[in-house]
């Protein structure tokens, strides 16, 4: 009698346990269904915060490239200003890339010499980043002729030129200028503002390679070997020729 009571119990417990699993077969069956007909799928909530995240963030880092951008219109630039350079808008034959603009908001920098024109510009890093390093170079007195024509030295911007000097906060690696700060600190607009300052004061390393070719602590040249552009407008016909 007693066997036959606990093969009955074991029996219903057996049916328990099919009964669950087909229920949780079924669940998964119907959660693959929802995947499938709805692969992307937020919870509201989640998708709230993190569209205020990214909000924030993004707001964080317009105020913070705009205070090393007044930083440095208060500050770098006057100086440059009082060693003899002036301030040029951006040269373009035709509508101006927005990428450069981004890169040279506070413009150029040119001062007329004997050997040529001068040229500064304090570069701006990509994606928006509140950083910046500064290139300067020599422009030939008769310009510099280029695919798109002749330009004149006062138009020319560095990156054209064979050779040129690059101001690094490190030079070896490449790292430009920016605020440091711990991560779960805020920078100010007095940490940027001592920023300019600090670099205003590398000045004589920007003048040391403009007027001698010889570099700082901070500068680093860089030579760009081009060739002749009589032979470069042939390898471009070439090219053409061979596309038709």
């Amino acid at each position: 009698m007693l066997s036959l009571m606990t093969l009955s119990a074991r029996n219903r417990l057996e049916g328990k346990i099919v009964g669950m699993m087909a229920h949780v077969c079924r669940q998964s069956r119907l959660e693959s269904h929802r995947e499938r007909n709805h692969p992307v799928s937020f919870d509201l909530s989640v998708q709230s915060m993190t569209s205020k995240a990214l909000q924030e963030k993004s707001k964080s880092l317009k105020e913070r490239r705009d205070w090393l951008i007044q930083g440095l219109r208060e500050h770098l630039v006057p100086a440059l200003i009082s060693q003899g350079f002036e301030l040029a808008p951006l040269a373009a034959r035709g509508p101006i890339d927005r990428e450069l603009v981004l890169s040279l908001p506070l413009g150029r920098l040119r001062r007329s010499t004997r050997r040529g024109v001068d040229l500064i510009e304090i570069q701006f890093a990509k994606y928006r980043r509140a950083a910046f390093r500064i290139a300067a170079g020599v422009a030939p007195r008769d310009g510099l002729m280029t695919f798109t024509g002749h330009w004149p030295a006062e138009d020319v911007y560095v990156g054209w030129l064979n050779e040129y000097f690059v101001m690094y906060a490190f030079p070896r690696w490449r790292v430009q200028f920016s605020v440091w700060h711990w991560p779960h600190q805020s920078p100010t607009q007095g940490d940027y503002d001592k920023l300019a300052l600090r670099v205003a004061g590398f000045i004589p390393e920007l003048e040391l390679a403009l007027r001698e070719g010889r570099t700082g602590p901070h500068m680093r040249l860089w030579v760009i070997p081009r060739p002749p552009l009589a032979k470069a407008e042939k390898r471009l016909s070439k090219g053409q020729e061979g596309n038709t």
